[in-house]
């Protein structure tokens, strides 16, 4: 998700950051061929011909086109290529030229695209917390907008008469009546979440049917009794041109959750698939008892190292986990905030946090200065190789640091610590036994679920397993310019870690040595980085950095 935008912020402003362009848009990914966008509640996609909107509100589309106008292209017109309710939110994407929209819409109809929806509706389905099932049966298409069906095709002859379709959902919480549910659609049919959720008698709020009052068309709208309460969350497709899968995530918004505060705020928070909810107390417990020998000898001293701060400045921990380096740098007379998307680490660290440190929950791709405040430095320390996309954090930085502001990023060494396309092997030749570590990929971009505790999984403790994203270093590179930084230094750090004694012990302490664990990157952000986000194009990573 690049975090370049075209919005002015329409939710809670713990999620997004700026003084955007045109009300509540971001753009997830961009590139020759398409757009993907994150349309707010409140908008209408497109417009057929003939149909009007209120003059003082734009679509989707107008907005896109406008975009590619002020950007100097002369292509046609974009296309919408999914429908969302006008009342709705999430994930819309849109083709820049004729041949991305005939390939994209092809992969819709053929049933290849499986969005991933949330949605608060009214009731338990299947009357418990954690319930899941199917909704299969025939679904009535709305009047959708016809500047998404050309005239004369199978789609113009099916829209208004019923289609097969199939739903499923998981109840992730419940409160005061309410549900948060994760919808996944086998086919995607216009109107489906909303009609399948009523069928089973647990309509959506904000169901028109129900009798609630939502806009079509008109402004932004963050407020549950102006929107439908559901949110198109993500979307994966095939690149148009390059056919590279492209995974697209934007979370619910926050008032999702807090309209199901039992939900809990834990299965809200994970829903982007990238936060560490669900490894809270591991992680917590291992960094914060000093068991990580790591985070203790080499990454806590590497890191002051690289940032440099001096008395009285301000630090901004991006996905700070339980505030260990916020409370180092209070130790060093510095203020320091911290941002994560887990509840559960932000509870852990308010309870251990000194003065001077603060914590918000809220996510890493949709950092708000206004809300953070502005910083002399800031760091991300082995969270953004569990981020996807990256350059949504790196312009969100970019925005809450003054100028010359340092921003030090720290990961498992990608060219020799990615996990599963890395390993260690062993060679025998006349001169002894060698140690030495296998790369069998590197320039792919891929992901992968990593067990975080191998060890003890293998002891029989419940295993704990985090999303990783592997991206070449020319990714982080080329996104941190993207975002006004210039990169000043770098540096290689290996593993302080001993073997116990035996015939191989020396071999093994010689390879740790020499093949680094980690990789930082210190960058500063220039004097002419946009304040509020709107730098010329963004990459993101996973289907958007890899186009």
């Amino acid at each position: 998700m690049s975090a370049r935008h075209v919005a002015d912020s329409g939710t809670t402003k713990s999620t997004r950051p700026g003084k955007p362009w045109v009300k509540g848009i971001w753009i997830l990914h961009e590139d020759d061929h398409i757009w993907v966008l994150d349309k707010p509640a409140g908008m209408t996609v497109a417009l057929g011909p003939g149909e009007k909107v209120n003059p003082r509100f734009s679509t989707l589309v107008d907005v896109a086109a406008a975009a590619a106008k002020e950007a100097g292209g002369s292509s046609p017109r974009p296309r919408a290529v999914n429908w969302i309710e006008p009342a709705a939110s999430g994930v819309v994407v849109v083709a820049k030229t004729p041949a991305a929209a005939a390939g994209l819409r092809e992969q819709f109809r053929e049933g290849a695209v499986h969005p991933v929806l949330y949605a608060v509706v009214k009731g338990i389905p299947r009357g418990k917390v954690g319930a899941s099932g199917s909704i299969e049966g025939l679904i009535s298409s709305p009047v959708i907008e016809p500047a998404l069906v050309r005239p004369g095709t199978r789609a113009s002859r099916r829209a208004g008469g019923t289609q097969p379709a199939v739903t499923r959902f998981r109840v992730l919480g419940s409160s005061a009546g309410k549900s948060l549910v994760r919808l996944e659609l086998e086919t995607d049919r216009p109107g489906q979440a909303v009609q399948h959720m009523r069928s089973i008698g647990t309509p959506i709020l904000g169901d028109v049917s129900e009798g609630a009052a939502w806009m079509a068309g008109g402004g932004a709208s963050s407020s549950a009794r102006d929107r439908l309460m559901l949110h198109v969350s993500e979307v994966s497709v095939k690149h148009p041109s390059t056919g590279a899968m492209l995974r697209l995530v934007s979370p619910p918004p926050p008032l999702f959750r807090t309209l199901v505060k039992e939900g809990d705020a834990a299965s809200a928070a994970s829903t982007a698939d990238d936060s560490w909810e669900h490894v809270a107390e591991w992680y917590g417990s291992l960094v914060g008892s000093g068991a990580s020998d790591h985070h203790q000898q080499v990454i806590l001293p590497g890191v002051l190292r690289l940032l440099e701060p001096a008395s009285g400045e301000r630090l901004l921990d991006v996905a700070c986990g339980e505030g260990l380096l916020c409370r180092e740098a209070v130790r060093m007379c510095m203020e320091a905030v911290g941002v994560d998307a887990s509840t559960s680490l932000i509870d852990r660290a308010i309870r251990q946090a000194p003065a001077g440190c603060r914590y918000e929950t809220g996510d890493a791709r949709r950092l708000d200065p206004s809300v953070l405040g502005r910083f002399d430095m800031a760091a991300c320390v082995l969270a953004i190789m569990n981020i996807d996309p990256v350059s949504a954090v790196f312009h969100g930085v970019a925005q809450c640091l003054k100028p010359g502001g340092r921003f030090v990023l720290v990961m498992l060494h990608p060219a020799f610590r990615s996990p599963r396309q890395t390993s260690w092997g062993w060679e025998t030749t006349a001169e002894g036994v060698r140690q030495y570590r296998r790369v069998d990929a590197y320039l792919s971009t891929g992901s992968s679920q990593i067990v975080m505790n191998p060890g003890a999984a293998a002891h029989g403790a419940e295993s704990v397993t985090t999303t990783t994203y592997h991206r070449p270093v020319g990714v982080y590179v080329r996104g941190l310019a993207k975002a006004g930084f210039v990169v000043d230094a770098m540096e290689e750090w290996a593993s302080v870690r001993k073997s116990q004694p035996g015939p191989r012990a020396a071999e093994e302490n010689r390879a740790r040595r020499e093949i680094p664990m980690f990789l930082a990157i210190r960058a500063v952000r220039g004097a002419d980085a946009t304040a509020d986000g709107q730098e010329a194009g963004g990459e993101g990573v996973k289907g958007t950095d890899e186009v």
